[in-house]
């Protein structure tokens, strides 16, 4: 039995896709099909066979390749998947962005072959008005025959309802998933509290841009107390910088890009980590940033705008508060509070509920339980027991 992961993109830039990869490890080989960044680690170096369509050296180099390497890069993915779907040992097939998924649909439908269970899953929301007209004719397809999907897994059940509210064909047929962009750290207890006599640090990960709360943070840091630090890693908008260095703020701290897997070490230092998206398209008004899991999992507090996807997973006080950005006197509000009731206990409190309600391990069980039945249903070899 084999197992084909295929993306015109990179899967290595999402760092949960590790977890639906090491359920599929479980039912057979895999083959990886995709592009890579050289500035990004590759954490799926180990997971099987790769295949590289092509290598960026950074962001820039994928924004501005020429019209020849797009070409390129779609025939060689259309090669690939027809190779895959010759392979009558093909039995799970996964893909992560609107021409792959079209165009194992175009397989199905004009090969005649059934037996393969197709996953699409979708980490970043598709509006149709900002789609080009190559990608409006690939979702106008899908929409039509999105029966011929077996499984659509989403991080954000808004996203979910939004994706199929899109689809004209027999969406009833498809089973879908909510797997969180989480993650399965497990911190020693003794990480869980903050290093003695450090200062209160507030954190942000990630790039910030003009459609964030920056202008209104900047504002708010400027109520905090002077002891209070804030760190902010990722890449910054070159205007976002500037407004950063102009506004005199002596308590800011920008690091830069950090890789991911260097990022413990700053999580470990956070009193409160911040997320300052805007509602200004549905990919923010929806968001379910990795980050967000990743401050919970360490124990920390989020401060975050109070967004429809973001409203749902706050359960217990202990994961932060979410408040009116528009005010910035509410975010430097909601960052005292937060810093206040930040005490080792729950730090602890967090990580517990992190770890039994949020944890990746709980949801790749109930994927590899799905993939089983999917499998099954087909009478697809390499269906594996489950635990009782």
């Amino acid at each position: 039995m084999k197992v084909f992961l295929e993306t015109i993109n990179t899967f290595i830039g999402l760092p949960m896709v590790k977890y639906p990869v090491d359920v599929f490890s479980k039912f057979g080989a895999i083959t990886i099909v995709q592009s890579v960044f050289g500035h990004q680690k590759n954490y799926l170096a180990s997971k099987g066979r790769h295949i590289l369509l092509r290598r960026y050296e950074n962001d820039t180099a994928f924004v501005y390749q020429n019209l020849y390497q797009k070409i390129e890069k779609y025939i060689q993915a259309l090669f690939y998947s027809y190779r895959a779907l010759a392979r009558n040992d093909t039995q799970i097939v996964y893909v992560i962005d609107l021409y792959c998924l079209f165009l194992f649909l175009l397989a199905r439908k004009f090969s005649g072959r059934r037996n393969f269970i197709l996953i699409y899953h979708q980490f970043e929301l598709k509006e149709p008005a900002r789609l080009n007209r190559l990608e409006q004719f690939f979702l106008r397809y899908i929409s039509r025959n999105c029966g011929e999907i077996d499984l659509v897994v989403m991080p954000e059940q808004n996203r979910l309802e939004y994706f199929m509210s899109q689809l004209t064909g027999k969406k009833e047929a498809i089973r879908t998933f909510i797997f969180p962009n989480t993650n399965d750290y497990d911190p020693p207890a003794e990480t869980v509290e903050k290093p003695k006599g450090t200062k209160t640090i507030v954190g942000h990960i990630g790039s910030v841009g003009s459609e964030h709360y920056i202008r209104h943070f900047v504002e708010a840091a400027k109520l905090l107390p002077q002891d209070c630090k804030v760190w902010f890693t990722g890449n910054l908008d070159p205007s976002i910088e500037k407004l950063l260095t102009g506004a005199g703020l002596s308590n800011v701290k920008y690091f830069g890009h950090v890789p991911h897997d260097k990022l413990a070490d700053f999580y470990r230092q956070f009193d409160v980590g911040l997320i300052l998206y805007r509602d200004t398209s549905l990919n923010f008004r929806y968001c379910a940033p990795n980050k967000l899991y990743e401050y919970w999992s360490h124990g920390i507090p989020v401060v975050a705008h109070r967004l429809p996807g973001l409203t749902p997973v706050f359960g217990i006080p202990e994961q932060g508060l979410l408040t009116d950005m528009e005010h910035f006197e509410n975010i430097a509000s909601a960052i005292q509070e937060c810093v206040l009731k930040n005490t080792p206990a729950q730090r602890q409190r967090l990580v517990r509920y992190f770890q039994e309600h949020l944890h990746a391990g709980i949801y790749m069980r109930q994927l590899e339980a799905i993939i089983n039945g999917l499998l099954a249903a087909k009478h697809l070899s390499g269906t594996i027991p489950q635990a009782v």
